[in-house]
C-alpha cells in the first residue's frame, strides 16, 4: 500500500496562494462599504441595511456600480478558490490492492475500486508539468455524507473528476499505478485513456 502526497514545494504554494486569496477577500470587503459610498450617504457593516437603501435610493452612479459589482464577486469567489486550495493541500491518494482512496479535508474520503476508473488524462498536456485527473464512477460522490462538503467538492472538481496535482510527489508512478490497476493501460505505460462517452 503506498501514499502519495503533494511535496513540500506544492504545499508551499497552496499555502501561498490560500495566504493571497483571503488577502484579496478581505480587500473586497474592506472598498465595497467606500465604492457604494457618496457624499451623502455612507454605506456601513455597522448599519448595512438601511445604509445600503438609502444609497440605492439615491442612485449609484457607473463609478460605483462597476468596482461594487467586482468586489461582490471576489468576495463570492475567493472562499471558493480558497477551500479549492486547502483540498489540494490535504489530499492524499492511496494505493490499495482494491482500490484508490482519495482523502482530503476531514470529512471527505473516497474509496474507488479499480473497476470504477473509467481514464486518466492530462488537464493541461502543454504545461510544463501538466496535471492529471482520474475520471470515475460520479456515484461515488455519495460517500460524503456531508451535504455542503459534497457541495464544495462537487463544485471544485465536478461529479467524476479526481485530481491528480502538478507538484504531487511520486505523480508519474502514481499515474502509470493507477491505469496499471485500473486495466487502462500495460504497466509503464503513460498514455491517455479516453473511452466513448466521456467529454474531453
Amino acid at each position: 500500500m503506498q501514499t502519495y502526497r503533494l511535496d513540500a514545494t506544492g504545499r508551499r504554494i497552496a499555502l501561498l496562494l490560500m495566504l493571497s486569496a483571503a488577502g484579496v477577500w478581505l480587500f473586497a470587503l474592506w472598498k465595497l462599504p467606500a465604492f457604494l459610498s457618496s457624499e451623502q450617504v455612507r454605506v456601513s457593516y455597522g448599519n448595512l441595511p438601511a445604509s445600503l437603501r438609502a444609497a440605492l435610493e439615491q442612485g449609484l452612479s457607473v463609478n460605483q456600480i462597476v468596482p461594487a459589482l467586482l468586489c461582490l464577486v471576489l468576495i463570492g469567489a475567493a472562499p471558493l478558490l480558497i477551500w479549492n486550495l486547502l483540498e489540494e493541500w490535504s489530499t492524499t491518494y492511496t494505493v490499495r490492492d482494491d482500490a484508490l482512496v482519495y482523502d482530503t479535508v476531514q470529512g471527505i474520503a473516497m474509496v474507488y475500486p479499480w473497476s470504477a476508473i473509467r481514464a486518466v488524462r492530462p488537464v493541461d498536456p502543454e504545461a510544463r508539468e501538466p496535471a492529471y485527473e482520474v475520471i470515475v464512477d460520479p456515484n461515488a460522490l455519495e460517500q460524503i455524507r456531508n451535504p455542503l462538503l459534497r457541495w464544495l467538492h462537487r463544485q471544485a472538481f465536478g461529479h467524476g473528476r479526481i485530481p491528480i496535482y502538478a507538484h504531487v510527489a511520486g505523480r508519474e508512478d502514481l499515474v502509470r499505478e493507477i491505469m496499471r490497476r485500473a486495466g487502462l493501460a500495460a504497466a509503464g505505460a503513460a498514455t491517455v485513456t479516453q473511452p466513448p462517452g466521456v467529454e474531453a
